[in-house]
């Protein structure tokens, strides 16, 4: 299989693609608070949306490469080698968006906390 054979493979992905994250953009923004908050959302789901692309671009292009019968190549051992350092490099920014997103909600969640433990100085009489 040659990438000229999957690129209208890939072209009516795209489209399919395309088709199903315009609706959620268009509720993110509809439903927004602000247009700041529909901005960021926005920029949340493009992240997403080439994330994910990259991914699956990656891994389609390892599947091509690991079961081409051509003999091995400087050139294929530099895509397999650059493929596997976007899917590590995903994983990691995934993982660091997990943590980072914990530890903002402990950080909402210790300063409600402390509102409610500590009362609120009014003016002195």
């Amino acid at each position: 299989m040659d990438y000229k054979t999957l690129l209208p493979i890939l072209s009516v992905l795209l489209a399919v693609v395309a088709l199903i994250v315009n609706p959620f953009i268009n509720i993110h923004v509809k439903f927004a608070q602000d247009a700041e908050m529909a901005r960021l959302h926005v920029k949340l789901i493009l992240a997403r949306l080439a994330q994910g692309l990259s991914a699956a671009f990656a891994v389609v292009s390892l599947t091509v490469e690991m079961l081409s019968t051509q003999p091995v190549t400087p050139l294929m051992v530099l895509c397999i080698a650059v493929n596997v350092a976007v899917l590590l490099l995903l994983y990691i920014s995934m993982l660091l968006h997990m943590v980072l997103r914990a530890m903002g909600s402990q950080t909402d969640l210790i300063g409600r906390l402390a509102e409610s433990v500590i009362p609120k100085r009014g003016p002195k009489s």
